[in-house]
């Protein structure tokens, strides 16, 4: 965590150095990285980077829990006080995290610092509850009346799964592979097959 002589800077002085460590962190391998980058990057004194952080590992991880939550704000705010239902949330969200993704490199910042054989050590435990925590309250703004009957659980396993197949058909269409419409395509197939699916697994009500 940074130290609070950072989080007492004025804001655009904390967004200047959070670009800055963006922008290193995203040009070169890791293990490669040195303070000497960073400070050089966003204008400050050695000393002042150790004012701020404890070291590299602090000041990434700082970085990446930014990135976090720049993505989580951006989800939330497209589904708070709206009660979209679970599938129409995800057919419309592919378009919108698609744009996302092009104009906003916290997704990149992410992928990278969890790449397996990295130098840092990952609080993968840490990472792994607040995603648990930001899906219960992500899904509690939904209508997921028509997916209850899996259980809380593998709902979120479900919203998992089914967005990490929507991140790498979306890299697919960054890179071009694929066309935007092919990926949209491919994403809403999908989703009509497992909701056709869920719907057969649904214990019928019983009439009176």
């Amino acid at each position: 965590m940074p130290k609070p002589t950072f989080q007492n800077l004025p804001l655009s002085k904390r967004r200047a150095i959070i670009d800055a460590l963006r922008e290193v962190f995203l040009e070169k391998p890791i293990h490669s990285i040195a303070v000497s980058d960073v400070v050089r990057e966003a204008n400050i004194a050695r000393g002042s980077f150790y004012q701020y952080f404890d070291d590299l590992e602090d000041a990434f991880t700082t970085l990446v829990d930014e990135s976090l939550t720049a993505f989580e704000h951006e989800i939330l705010a497209r589904v708070q006080d709206k009660n979209l239902p679970f599938f129409t949330y995800l057919r419309e969200a592919f378009e919108k995290d698609h744009a996302f993704f092009q104009d906003a490199p916290h997704h990149k910042v992410v992928r990278k610092f969890f790449t397996p054989n990295q130098l840092y050590t990952v609080d993968y435990e840490g990472y792994r509850q607040r995603k648990e925590s930001f899906y219960t309250t992500f899904l509690s703004e939904l209508d997921t009346r028509a997916i209850d009957h899996v259980g809380l659980r593998r709902m979120k396993m479900l919203y998992y799964h089914l967005s990490h197949v929507k991140i790498q058909l979306i890299h697919k269409a960054i890179k071009e592979p694929a066309t935007f419409l092919e990926a949209k395509d491919e994403y809403h197939w999908l989703l009509d097959v497992v909701e056709a699916g869920l719907k057969e697994t649904k214990p019928h009500e019983k009439h009176r």
